[in-house]
This record gives C-alpha cells, structure tokens and sequence, in this order.
C-alpha cells in the first residue's frame, strides 16, 4: 500500500540583507505557493522525475510523487511562511 506523506516547506523573509531592513514587504500568499510550487517542480526535474527525501531513521530514500499543495499559507510574526505539501510514495511511477 503506497503511503500519503505531507511535508511542510518553510520559507524565512531575509530581513537581515535587505538594502532596507526597517521595511518589510508585503508578500502575498499566491507568491509564497508560487515559490513552493517553483522549488518542487525544479527538485523534481534535477532528481529524474521524483522528489527525493532521505529518512534517516530506516536509512531510505522515498521516492515521491507530486500530488498537491494545501491551501492555506501561515504566516509568523518573525516573517517565517510555510505551507504543506501533500506527495504519494511511488514504486517507480513518475511524475505524469
């Protein structure tokens, strides 16, 4: 039986090398999906069609396959955006 793994992808508003750092742009959370969206499709391509994570406890790699962001992005008050991302364990299947 294939698992469902959800995986919850992280991004940091680099205050610290901004030409500005007292001004804090407004992101809006198409743009957030849109990078998520950007980094996984690229992950994929370089990894030969499947997003990649090693599992340190049974020392495996899963392969995974795409499946679908979850809607809601979060935003914390130290500028940290994250939202989930749900992927399917393949037995060799591709990304169609």
């Amino acid at each position: 039986m294939k698992k469902l793994i959800t995986l919850v992808f992280i991004f940091t508003l680099g205050l610290k090398d901004r030409e500005h750092p007292g001004v804090i742009e407004k992101i809006r959370p198409d743009d957030v999906r849109k990078a998520i969206t950007d980094y996984i499709n690229k992950d994929i391509k370089l990894k030969g069609g499947y997003f990649l994570i090693w599992d340190k406890e049974i020392k495996q790699v899963w392969r995974l396959n795409f499946k679908e962001l979850h809607k809601e992005v979060r935003v914390l008050s130290d500028g940290t955006y994250f939202m989930c991302a749900d992927f399917k364990e393949t037995d060799g299947e591709k990304n169609s």
